[in-house]
């Protein structure tokens, strides 16, 4: 049964993925959750105004068009949380699964006004944020955002936190989780940016019912030829431990100076928590610890 304090939920669904259509529809309705879906953008239907944003930039720097058509569609999502005139909802991609907590964390969400945008998933890896947590019901807490361990197929957004991203100027060059996550990157004046530990949120290759899986899609393959292509990679550290360690001080330097730059925190109080899958960490009554950490069925969201 439907609670009268849902939140609306926004997915985003590409047309010719009707499979995962029925999936997440079937999940929703398991759940009594109200969700609407988006028709996620591809570069044939990227809404004029972003395609002449994105037409404009320089090929060199710009993203590959299937990425620039996921942040589109997110921008819609967005849209569509301004429109709704709730004060709060939700955006997941189609490739996720939801933990049992999901529904009650987000409605106790919903009636805060501490936050912009709460990201709700994890890649279950242990990242930087910041300090002092905020506890949430059942043994959740909000961390700040500092750090993210990359994508954004489940987060949470204020009505007035989407008009605030809806407001930035659009960069055709940021893929949508650097654009909405990463600190060194602009966002909106002083940003209310949390990670919900544990998460209620997982993309569902990265649990597969057969265990982890490679993340094998269109945009997938499109970011890692831009990349190719960019000449852009990931920081490589020397194995010798000196100069390793005046390697990661300088990359965090230039971190820092990049959130100085774009006004977002330089300096704060940190942790370092392991961010589980909440399913991993409690039973079935919410906040009761687990035993084991047994992987969930395909079915289960």
């Amino acid at each position: 049964m439907s609670d009268e304090r849902d939140v609306p939920i926004f997915y985003i669904n590409l047309a010719n993925r009707p499979d995962r259509r029925e999936r997440m529809e079937r999940i929703f309705a398991e759940r009594g959750l109200p969700a609407t879906r988006i028709e996620a953008c591809t570069p044939d239907t990227i809404p004029p105004e972003y395609r002449e944003i994105y037409e404009k930039a320089d090929p060199a720097k710009r993203l590959a068009d299937v990425e620039m058509a996921s942040l589109s569609s997110h921008l819609l999502a967005m849209r569509a949380i301004v429109d709704s005139g709730a004060p709060a909802g939700v955006v997941l991609e189609d490739d996720v699964r939801i933990a049992r907590a999901f529904g009650r964390q987000v409605r106790d969400l919903a009636e805060r006004a501490d936050f912009d945008v709460v990201r709700l998933e994890t890649f279950q890896e242990a990242v930087r944020l910041a300090k002092p947590a905020r506890p949430l019901s059942d043994g959740f807490m909000l961390y700040g955002m500092a750090e993210y361990d990359g994508c954004c197929a489940g987060y949470m957004l204020t009505r007035e936190g989407a008009r605030r991203y809806l407001a930035m100027p659009v960069d055709p060059t940021l893929p949508t989780d650097d654009w909405l996550f990463d600190m060194q990157r602009p966002k909106p004046p002083k940003l209310r940016a949390f990670q919900m530990v544990p998460a209620v949120v997982i993309q569902f290759w990265h649990r597969s019912p057969d265990g982890e899986a490679e993340m094998d899609t269109d945009l997938s393959r499109a970011r890692a030829q831009r990349f190719e292509e960019q000449g852009k990679s990931f920081p490589r550290f020397s194995s010798v431990r000196l100069l390793r360690e005046a390697q990661r001080i300088g990359y965090r330097l230039r971190r820092a100076i990049e959130r100085f730059r774009h006004g977002n925190p330089v300096f704060y109080r940190s942790a370092k928590p392991h961010n589980a899958f909440a399913d991993d960490v409690f039973a079935d009554g919410p906040g009761e610890p687990r035993e084991t950490n047994a992987r969930e069925t395909a079915d289960a969201a």
